[in-house]
């Protein structure tokens, strides 16, 4: 950079030394908002380098306020500022302090660090819910107005102004790229070796992972190895679409999901579809469930995982502590490296340290629990307790980001700013071992609620009362209270010991006497759904469509908490089973057969039958002679399975899912067997048979 001398003196000497330093820094810049921009222009124009300027106001030179992240990822800055006045959004907040390079400024505009204590920013309104009243104050900003206090900064404030951080008088420190250039060798030998050794990549967040995999592709691309890259977001593979392009001297435009040999394939198609190729890299692999990596694993022979551990794409230590135990267990030659040395600036980065420290981006659940819980308690946090105690707030931060794989920074704004929130833990000691955040939502007016019902408005919020009332085709549950479980977690080295459902409990006893009924959505997984009904959840509504990222259906689970909410969930589960048989024929037909049995499970239809059933065996039972075709008696057989759902759960696993798959979702024979890896048509009819045989054997 070069400077003007209008700056003063030491601070001029002051970025020279972080540049030395390949560090980064935070100018705090606080005053009127008046005052601030007009200061923001004399420094920005002091300092030299590619430029980003977020801020809606327009006295401020080159400012814009992108509607999305992506616009702003993948650059690389010198200069930077988010302006505070024009809302602070967290997620933006991160994103652009991602983007500066080393020697680097992030100028930071807020009022007077007093007047942000009972600051309500633009943003604010973002994470209320409609027709609730709003919070009176932003604990967000209060917590802020406190950490932002304690920073070393650069600080420029419209009362005291400059101040200057100590100069750390050191060696020029140059760049070290050895970490990434034995990652990329990891990578080429796990795409040249053998099958089944997945190599698994994890760094903190600007630490070059995504180019470590551009520049392996770069070298496979010599030897024409095919490579599939895949991700939650298109947009987090770019640095390695990026870095490949540069090597290999290629033109490329932004967002292309094809170069040279690398492609790039959503991860519910790369699971659903067959593809060649000879080596398989998962991008953010923390951003999708286990259960998905799993089943890439199963899929292909030789996959690289890369994933952010801490940070908003990824999960932190409930990642490492969920995945690696199974790669310990099927893959003893799987191998893990990591990255640790930052790419765009050295280590012990003020302005990382700092940005962490805000946005709570290192986040974790508890370390170092005793191997037996002795004593443990459950209490219910206000936001207010949140904000003030750094340590409970990283813990329940860091477990609540475990219980949904799509966590973004906003969300922790939202968890201290959201109005109509509810916050239990439970505690053992100081350490958090479960928690969960709540919703309360409903209470709407008569005449909004019959706007919903037709469906001419959506207000915000209100997630789960909008869509069970459109179920019901009732407004009962928008004008009356409902609870909404967001997330509820349990610390991953104590899960199946009864916590969650414990805290459960608790939470429905603390609200019996404010909502009328409870209830969760979620991605639909056997073991999700188990634990929900295991705690008399009744499931009302599968979703029709696969999530992009878990590639799962949506499940939404209600809980009568008084007398008068309870026929309306009846209605509704009664209705969703009256739907499931023929759902399952159509639109249910490939949903996962696990998910199918722990539904079938509790499905208790009690309708009056028409149909013989001694005529229904007596016409299976000539299949089973080989007097029948199979389709000659798939209505009997159906009929029966319905009448007796549950004695479908008394058979084997195997002939569950044979059962599912044929007869309850009708499976074309050839997928059923590729699926469940059964050996031609004689094969499949022969463990029909054999399947067919025990379900009949419990049909009294």
């Amino acid at each position: 950079m070069s400077f003007d001398n209008s700056l003063p003196v030491n601070l001029i000497e002051y970025l020279k030394s972080i540049k030395n330093n390949r560090h980064r820094q935070l100018l705090l810049l606080t005053g009127s908002p008046q005052w601030t921009s007009l200061q923001a222009n004399i420094i920005i124009e002091q300092l030299a380098g590619k430029k980003c300027i977020l801020s809606k106001n327009k006295n401020i030179k080159h400012a814009y306020w992108p509607e999305h992240n992506h616009q702003v990822l993948g650059q690389e800055y010198q200069v930077a500022l988010y302006d505070g006045y024009s809302g602070l959004i967290p997620d933006k907040l991160a994103a652009i302090t991602g983007t500066i390079t080393y020697g680097g400024i992030l100028i930071f505009i807020q009022p007077d660090l007093k007047t942000l204590n009972n600051f309500i920013d633009t943003a604010f309104e973002t994470f209320q819910s409609a027709q609730i009243k709003s919070n009176d104050v932003s604990f967000f900003n209060q917590r802020l107005s406190h950490l932002l206090s304690q920073q070393d900064c650069i600080y420029l404030d419209q009362t005291d102004g400059w101040k200057t951080p100590k100069i750390n008088e050191g060696i020029t420190v140059e760049q070290n790229y050895s970490q990434q250039e034995s990652v990329v060798t990891a990578i080429i030998k796990t795409a040249q070796g053998r099958a089944n050794r997945p190599l698994l990549i994890t760094a903190d967040r600007g630490r070059g992972k995504s180019s470590a995999l551009g520049l392996a592709a770069a070298a496979l691309f010599k030897e024409n190895k095919k490579i599939l890259i895949s991700a939650s977001q298109r947009r987090s593979v770019e640095s390695a679409f990026k870095h490949l392009a540069s090597i290999t001297e290629q033109e490329y435009k932004a967002g292309e999901n094809t170069l040279a040999n690398l492609r790039f394939v959503a991860p519910d198609k790369l699971l659903n579809e067959h593809h060649n190729a000879d080596v398989i890299f998962i991008d953010e692999a923390a951003a999708l469930p286990v259960t998905i990596l799993k089943k890439v694993l199963k899929n292909y022979p030789r996959v690289v995982f890369a994933s952010t551990v801490y940070g908003y794409e990824g999960t932190g230590r409930g990642f490492t502590l969920r995945f690696i135990p199974f790669l310990k267990e099927h893959y003893k030659n799987w191998q893990r490296v990591s990255l640790q040395d930052p790419i765009r600036f050295a280590k012990g980065d003020p302005l990382e340290k700092c940005i962490n420290q805000l946005l709570c981006l290192e986040a974790d659940c508890a370390v170092h629990l005793p191997n037996k819980i002795e004593n443990h308690h459950i209490i219910e946090l206000s936001q207010k307790e949140l904000s003030t105690n750094e340590n409970l707030l990283n813990q329940v931060f860091g477990l609540l980001v475990l219980a949904h794989y799509q966590t973004t920074v906003n969300d922790l704004r939202q968890l201290l700013d959201g109005n109509q929130l509810k916050i239990f833990i439970t505690l053992s000691d100081s350490k958090v071992i479960a928690a969960a955040l709540i919703a309360l939502e409903g209470q709407i007016s008569n005449q909004l609620s019959e706007q919903i019902l037709q469906e001419k408005r959506r207000p915000k919020g209100h997630l789960l009362a909008q869509s069970v009332s459109q179920l019901a085709n009732s407004n009962y549950f928008l004008i009356n209270s409902v609870a909404r479980v967001i997330r509820i977690a349990v610390h991953p080295e104590l899960t199946r010991h009864n916590y969650g459902k414990e805290l459960l409990q608790y939470i429905e006893s603390n609200l019996s006497s404010q909502v009328s009924a409870i209830g969760a959505s979620f991605g639909g997984y056997a073991s999700l759904l188990n634990f929900w009904q295991n705690s008399e959840y009744h499931i009302i509504k599968l979703g029709f469509k696969k999530d992009k990222v878990s590639g799962e259906h949506s499940c939404i689970v209600m809980k009568p908490l008084i007398n008068e909410a309870i026929p309306f969930i009846k209605k509704l589960k009664l209705q969703f089973e009256q739907q499931l048989p023929l759902y399952l024929l159509h639109s249910f037909s490939h949903v996962n057969p696990k998910l199918i049995r722990q539904i079938v499970l509790k499905v208790n239809l009690n309708a009056e039958q028409d149909i013989e059933k001694d005529h229904d065996k007596s016409e299976v039972r000539r299949f089973l002679s080989g007097l029948l075709s199979l389709e000659q008696i798939i209505p009997n057989l159906w009929r029966l399975i319905w009448l007796y759902p549950n004695m479908l759960s008394q058979c084997n696993y195997f002939s569950q899912e044979l059962i599912i798959r044929l007869i309850l979702q009708n499976q074309q024979s050839e997928y059923v067997q590729i699926a469940m890896s059964i050996k031609g048509k004689k094969q499949i009819i022969k463990e029909l048979h054999s399947s067919i045989t025990e379900l009949l054997s419990f049909i009294k």
